[in-house]
């Protein structure tokens, strides 16, 4: 998935949330590329560590 812009509380970070929840629904691995990101906040950020942690829990899931 290709970033970029800004990842900020306003709009990005929902979108962002809302691609990786749809992504993993289909059963897609996901890969961010961030290459073209050029200010990510605070809230940004913690959409990603949200996100992180919620492929994982998922991949967890999914090998029992």
């Amino acid at each position: 998935m290709d970033c970029s812009g800004r990842i900020t509380l306003v709009r990005a970070s929902v979108i962002l949330r809302d691609t990786v929840r749809d992504l993993l629904a289909r059963n897609k691995k996901i890969l961010l590329n961030l290459g073209d990101v050029n200010y990510i906040d605070s809230s940004g950020i913690g959409e990603l560590v949200s996100a992180y942690t919620t492929v994982r829990i998922k991949a967890a899931n999914s090998s029992c």
